[in-house]
């Protein structure tokens, strides 16, 4: 259990996987889909929650509802990055051995078109569902580039490419990008087609050094969504 100082972090699960870990004054409240928001009010107010940040689409509705429980809410505005775990965070330096690929998510016709071609071919770690925060660092920790698939309404609300791009992998992200704040060839790579993926990934894995500037500037980036910045805000 939290204490009143702390912040909440109220969204659903998948999303706070990668968002935060209990510590640095972040607490972790999932966020079951379809509850009211007046539920969320009162489970929260039980917690002794004095401020939340909402992520993903609570609204207008859950805001309220909160502030008028005496908690202090906010939402990220519009098309902000969502926070991402200071445990996710890794170095973006050379990774010794075999170049291993990552996607987390879970899939379906068109995302298994995408990438078949690319488990057939080179060692992929797709990690489905379910994975709390420290799993999921340690996942990364083992891999070197990370896909970014486009996101699906009703498939998920969690948030791949933030987390990659801390864990210091090589991010390629399915264009067009929905990132102002990211650019294709500086910070990360992307790709239109199943074909141009594989070819993308055959290149990273038979030279990695080629894409290291990439990596690096990915990681720096991804300094502005470290999830303890937001208590100082």
């Amino acid at each position: 259990m939290g204490t009143a100082e702390h912040t909440y972090l109220v969204g659903p699960a998948d999303m706070l996987a990668s968002a935060c870990a209990e510590g640095a004054g972040l607490v972790p409240f999932p966020r079951p889909p379809r509850e009211p928001a007046e539920k969320t009010a009162r489970r929260l107010s039980a917690e002794g929650a004095t401020r939340a940040l909402l992520l993903g689409s609570g609204g207008r509705d859950e805001l309220e509802a909160l502030r008028d429980a005496g908690i202090e809410a906010f939402q990220l505005p519009g098309r902000a990055p969502l926070p991402v775990s200071d445990l996710l965070f890794g170095p973006a330096e050379p990774s010794e051995g075999e170049q291993r690929v990552f996607f987390a998510g879970p899939v379906n016709r068109r995302r298994d078109l995408i990438l078949d071609p690319v488990k057939h071919r080179f060692d992929l770690l797709h990690l489905v569902s379910g994975a709390d925060t420290e799993t999921l660092a340690d996942l990364m920790a083992r891999c070197s580039i990370a896909i970014d698939l486009r996101r699906e309404p009703g498939l998920e609300e969690g948030d791949r490419l933030g987390p990659a791009l801390a864990a210091g992998m090589l991010a390629v992200a399915e264009a067009p990008l929905d990132r102002d704040d990211l650019a294709p060839g500086r910070d990360l790579l992307t790709f239109s087609t199943p074909a141009e993926l594989e070819s993308i990934i055959e290149e990273a894995v038979a030279r990695p050094a080629d894409f290291l500037a990439i990596r690096r500037s990915g990681r720096a980036a991804a300094e502005s969504w470290r999830a303890s910045s937001l208590v100082a805000r």
